[in-house]
């Protein structure tokens, strides 16, 4: 990893585009209304070089014309006319009627209970089904699901990397330096009520560094060092209560690590400090009027950042890449207040001042003519110095609540994954949630639902091609369209349309578990023996998936390599995961037009799994060197992670509880589908997506535990009936070579 480190570092550079002076008024600032005459007025200077950080590297995406051609076919009541069968062993009668009627069913993983050295437990990875078929020679069938989740697999990890070896330092050295600002404006001011604020400015940095295990200073001021003593406890306790700093009630149960921060203490530290700075939120208003205190602090704090240049650069080295990364904030920022306070208060403030009645009403009136959150927006402005982000989802899924009032119950209090799908233009997912009785509850949701439809429907490829995220979530919407004439008879029905909401929904989570930081919330070895024949294996033929996933790897790489943030080695490993998938789409091309693959291309798909191991090993750790060495948070791809907290409903359910989605162990699906003028089956890896409610905040590793007992748990009830009994093991050939 001490290459990861090195190439990371090299973020640092990245000052140059970001080191700034004092103050940022840009062209925004006219079109906000005139400060009155009182008002000193000031130079505007150009920001336009804030943004650079920020600017995106196109990459082309030139998709092919799809005119679907596969021949029809007939499957044989007894399956007799699927020439290797027999290859599979025995199925139940439930699984040859699912084979005949819709071409396919999805298992539970098959036990491999013989005592080959190529036996291996198949429900930890969907590549290692593939690796089993190719040591059992039977054909795979390469699913969606196998390169979705290798995207996960790079994502997750290069977020972990970034933050573990690079972000973690630069918090705790911003924090200790506006802690050091902070107690120096307490030392200096006169005012007061400011130098009250101050002091509470100087609890929030001392509780940070609390929570980074870091010594508070010696010239802390003591009235400080009590208030982030108390806040400390809340955060560990993880119950909502009134922050002793902001006098505002603060959900504290975020604070439980979840997703990859729970692998080590420096991911657990990190994350509860970026959430510290997310979720203390500094209003400008509530019920009784202006909130100058608060105001004043997000004041004293900007001020903090941006006096020092070094700050600054330590403060944008941690927040900006999340803009690519992820998404752009949702709340303003010391960014946005810099551009009121210099503007209003003058280039070099008098912080004595900063609660003066005119200038700060004038002040508010700025910031409230900014635009406002898309996620929680009946909160109204609000200031944190880490600000979570808006992503695309949740701005979508913040519609489709029906908000709860004091002594007014919700009447849609949590939404689905389903929802997701239906925004994306799955007429299933639209039809399944209109048809949910809790939903008729709300009266507003069938208007809402076409609403948020209607606007990801508008949505032009370049409002997709801005970050990572909506990068992979445009990749997923391919998985809510049907396919119809032309292409295999197992995806034109209905169980197809549900297992492709699965598949969906499943590359969902993963993305959300990624992410569950920034975020905002509404409220094995390759290679076996040799055979006679190459089985003829099949690609899903979702070609369109293919494309945007080559774009969604191309893009990451180019961007990345523009911020100088990528190892050569990751840069390499993305260029190998690249190659896979463009033959996916070459595969899947050929499929549809019904020619027959090339032999390189079914060399390439018998041995898939092998380097889809080899690829994501690398994701994971440059040195390992096979994936059972992994430590078992890696090896698992059972992940799970909360969305929402319930609140008073309507539908039954337990205020408090947490809307949480996971996936659990891989799931196999077998499919019949034509090569020439026969027929064959196929063996593929699919993700187990899962729904449910939990009494608090899950963790990776409580999720598998409760799958250890209920392997079952959460199945959505419209998945239910397409998930049939484990298939019998599959033997393994009498001939190797």
């Amino acid at each position: 990893m001490k290459k990861m480190a090195l190439f990371l570092a090299v973020i640092m550079v990245l000052g140059a585009l970001t080191s700034c002076v004092k103050i940022s008024i840009n062209k925004e600032k006219e079109q906000l209304e005139p400060i009155a005459e009182e008002v000193p007025s000031i130079e505007k200077h150009d920001t336009g070089y804030l943004d650079k950080y920020n600017d995106v590297v196109d990459v082309e995406y030139s998709p092919l014309s799809i005119a679907p051609e596969v021949r029809d076919y007939t499957i044989a009541p007894d399956l007799s006319n699927v020439a290797n069968i027999k290859a599979f062993g025995e199925f139940t009668e439930e699984q040859k009627e699912a084979l005949v009627n819709n071409g396919f069913f999805i298992a539970p993983t098959s036990i491999d209970s013989s005592e080959s050295e190529f036996a291996m437990d198949l429900s930890q990875q969907l590549f290692y089904v593939y690796e089993s078929n190719e040591y059992k020679n039977i054909p795979s069938f390469v699913t969606t699901d196998s390169v979705l989740h290798m995207y996960h697999i790079f994502y997750d990890n290069f977020l972990k990397s970034l933050e573990e070896q690079v972000l973690h330092e630069k918090l705790v050295a911003m924090t200790k330096g506006l802690l050091a600002e902070s107690i120096n404006q307490y030392e200096l001011l006169n005012d007061g009520q400011v130098k009250d604020l101050a002091l509470k400015n100087c609890a929030l940095f001392g509780t940070e560094l609390l929570v980074l295990k870091e010594a508070l200073p010696e010239n802390m001021p003591e009235k400080a060092a009590e208030t982030a003593g108390e806040e400390f406890s809340k955060i560990q306790n993880e119950a909502a209560g009134i922050s002793e700093i902001t006098g505002l009630m603060v959900d504290y149960s975020q604070f439980k690590p979840r997703g990859h921060y729970t692998k080590s203490e420096k991911l657990q530290e990190y994350f509860k400090g970026v959430m510290l700075f997310g979720q203390m939120g500094y209003f400008t208003k509530d019920d009784e009027g202006i909130r100058e205190d608060l105001v004043g602090m997000s004041f004293l704090m900007t001020d903090a950042v941006y006096k020092n240049k070094e700050l600054y650069k330590l403060w944008s080295d941690i927040f900006e890449p999340i803009n690519f990364l992820v998404e752009a904030a949702d709340d303003l920022g010391p960014k946005e207040y810099a551009k009121v306070l210099y503007g209003i208060y003058g280039e070099k403030p008098d912080l004595d001042n900063v609660l003066d009645k005119k200038l700060i009403s004038i002040a508010v009136k700025e910031i409230e003519a900014l635009p406002g959150p898309e996620i929680a927006d009946f909160k109204g402005h609000s200031f944190r110095l880490m600000p979570q982000r808006a992503v695309i989802d949740s701005t979508w899924m913040q519609r489709l609540l029906d908000v709860a009032d004091p002594g007014k119950p919700s009447n849609r209090p949590i939404y689905s994954g389903l929802d997701i799908m239906a925004a994306l233009g799955s007429e299933t997912a639209k039809e399944l949630q209109l048809n949910d009785e809790n939903n008729k509850k709300w009266d507003l949701y069938p208007e809402r639902l076409d609403e948020v439809i209607n606007k990801v429907s508008t949505m032009e490829d370049k409002d997709w091609q801005k970050n990572l995220y909506r990068g992979w979530i445009w990749t997923i919407k391919e998985l809510a369209q049907e396919f119809g004439e032309g292409y295999p008879k197992f995806m034109q029905n209905e169980a197809w349309r549900k297992k492709d909401l699965n598949s969906g929904m499943g590359s969902w989570m993963e993305l959300k578990h990624d992410t569950v930081l920034y975020g905002k919330q509404p409220i094995a070895e390759a290679g076996g023996g040799g055979y006679r024949e190459i089985p003829k294996a099949y690609v899903e033929p979702n070609i369109r998936v293919y494309e945007k996933l080559s774009w969604l790897i191309e893009f990451t790489k180019k961007n990345l390599e523009s911020r100088q943030m990528l190892p050569e080695y990751l840069g390499d490993n993305l260029d190998r995961f690249k190659d896979i998938v463009d033959n996916l789409v070459i595969a899947s091309d050929l499929e549809l037009k019904n020619q027959p693959l090339t032999a390189d291309l079914y060399d390439f798909l018998n041995f898939i799994g092998g380097s889809m191991e080899r690829i994501s090993l690398r994701f994971v750790n440059e040195e390992s060197t096979y994936w059972s060495l992994l430590d078992e948070g890696d090896r698992d791809m059972a992940i799970a992670v909360d969305l929402m907290q319930v609140p008073e409903n309507t539908w039954g359910l337990d205020p408090g509880e947490f809307l949480s989605v996971g996936v659990g162990n891989a799931h196999e699906i077998f499919v019949i589908y034509p090569v020439g003028d026969e027929l064959q089956i196929g063996r593929g890896a699919v993700f187990s997506y899962r729904e449910f409610l939990n009494g608090e905040r899950i963790t990776n590793e409580e999720w598998r535990e409760k799958l250890k007992n209920e392997p079952k748990y959460g199945i959505p009830y419209w998945m239910e009936d397409s998930i049939y009994d484990v298939k019998s093991e599959i033997p393994y050939p009498e001939v190797n070579y």
